[in-house]
């Protein structure tokens, strides 16, 4: 993939992904490659996905400056995104920190979102079915799989006609139309993976909905933990044959389902992380077991409610107008921190509040975002109700519109990067010379 010249110069924001990968190379060898990947508007090239010689967040971080020193485009690069595992995200030795140091400047770190909300169902299957380490799927899943052809896959029952006071006293009318809008217009958007679009339609049939494109079931065999969603697509699949982990997937379609398709989307960010905090909160009434291990767990990624990323608020449209004006008031308030925290922690004391708003976690820190971003911010003297008329607001939004927050460019990088080593080249000093050529050429 060839680094266009002129992509540096219409780029408006460049964002850095760093996600390690493993893949087979040449003879059967699993390596650990880090794909570089820089993002903006109309912008998503690979840089590099060469071996590291090692996990640590100052080998990440090191390769990741290499490389956007070399496209000598290090003066605009404004955001980090990356998985949320300690070697990227350490306040003292993690890549992003490591990055920032080595820059002498503050970035936006951008926490994958699909990693973050995966942790929930990872935690709950753990706690409420099995414990399993990747890859293995785990022996429920397992057993599952082995039993499938003998299953007649006409004989289902969906939660909706299982004579479940559970299931009926939480799948009400009004909890499946909300679910049933929600996922029919899901579908109606091409969805970047085969599996979220088989997601939607288990969903479906889960709650006594039939899909687009009628009832049908996957074999499970097909299924991988590269991602959480193989788990849930079983559990989904092994209650409607086997009347198993109702508590889990009850969770699953009535919660996390509205989180997860709107993940991809930056400006929601906030809202739904916040919205899904106070979700979890209320579901106390229907399982406290489940809210307390799925609370215990989303408390420790609220990226997206520190500081700089609730500024992506700003920019919602389903934020209420009248959170709009607090949210303006509060960018005067100076919170204890002098500097501002990467990741909200929610303090053990504190309660939360269904009444709770995006603007209770605004401050002046969140100026930042906006000077980070070189945005231009007259549009905030004006009301709230007219800022879509304001031409510094359109620019704004324009930027905002063109961060990624999910690593699923960083998915397909990987998946290139595969193919082309080990159909193309399956040689190592080849595939190296191809990329440090596209940083002579790009620099050029």
């Amino acid at each position: 993939m060839r680094f266009a010249r002129s992509s540096t110069r219409l780029a408006l924001l460049l964002s850095i992904w760093m996600v390690r990968k493993f893949h087979h190379c040449g003879k059967g060898e699993v390596v650990e490659r880090q794909p570089v990947v820089v993002t903006g508007k109309g912008v998503s090239q690979l840089l590099a996905s060469r071996i590291i010689p090692g996990g640590s967040g100052k080998d990440i971080a090191t390769e990741v400056l290499d490389q956007i020193e070399s496209f000598k485009i290090t003066e605009k690069v404004k955001c980090v995104c990356s998985d949320t595992t300690s070697t990227n995200t350490g306040c003292n030795n993690g890549a992003v920190k490591i990055i920032e140091d080595r820059l002498g400047r503050r970035l936006i770190y951008l926490a994958c979102r699909h990693h973050a909300l995966e942790i929930i169902p990872k935690t709950l299957f753990e706690n409420l079915i099995e414990k399993s380490s990747s890859p293995d799927i785990g022996k429920i899943c397992k057993n599952f799989a082995t039993e499938w052809e003998k299953l007649d896959q006409k004989d289902y029952t969906p939660a909706t006609m299982a004579n479940d006071t559970t299931c009926n006293a939480v799948l009400t009318q009004d909890a499946k139309l909300r679910i049933t809008n929600f996922v029919f217009k899901s579908l109606q958007k091409e969805q970047v993976r085969a599996d979220y679009e088989y997601f939607l339609e288990l969903v479906l049939i889960f709650i006594g909905e039939t899909p687009p494109k009628g009832v049908h079931f996957r074999p499970p065999i097909a299924l991988t933990s590269a991602r959480f969603m193989g788990r849930i697509i079983y559990c989904l699949t092994i209650y409607m044959f086997a009347r198993q982990m109702r508590d889990f997937n009850l969770f699953i379609v009535t919660t996390y389902v509205e989180p997860w398709f709107t993940a991809t989307v930056p400006s929601v960010a906030p809202w739904t992380d916040l919205n899904l905090l106070i979700s979890i909160f209320k579901y106390e009434s229907v399982s406290k077991t489940v809210a307390d291990i799925a609370m215990k767990t989303w408390v420790n990624h609220l990226w997206y409610l520190a500081p700089h990323c609730i500024a992506l608020s700003f920019f919602d449209r389903d934020v209420p107008v009248e959170v709009k004006v607090e949210m303006v008031i509060n960018l005067n308030i100076a919170p204890k921190e002098k500097v501002p925290p990467k990741r909200l922690k929610w303090p053990k004391t504190q309660k939360i509040a269904e009444d709770l708003t995006v603007a209770s976690f605004v401050n002046s820190h969140t100026q930042e975002f906006f000077t980070l971003l070189n945005l231009d911010t007259s549009f905030l003297t004006a009301h709230p109700s007219e800022w879509h008329s304001h031409d510094s607001f359109s620019a704004a939004l324009e930027i905002v519109e063109a961060l990624v927050v999910v690593n699923d460019v960083a998915d397909r990088a990987v998946k290139l990067t595969t193919d082309f080593n080990g159909i193309l080249t399956r040689s190592e000093k080849k595939f190296s010379e191809y990329f440090a050529g596209d940083a002579q050429n790009a620099s050029k």
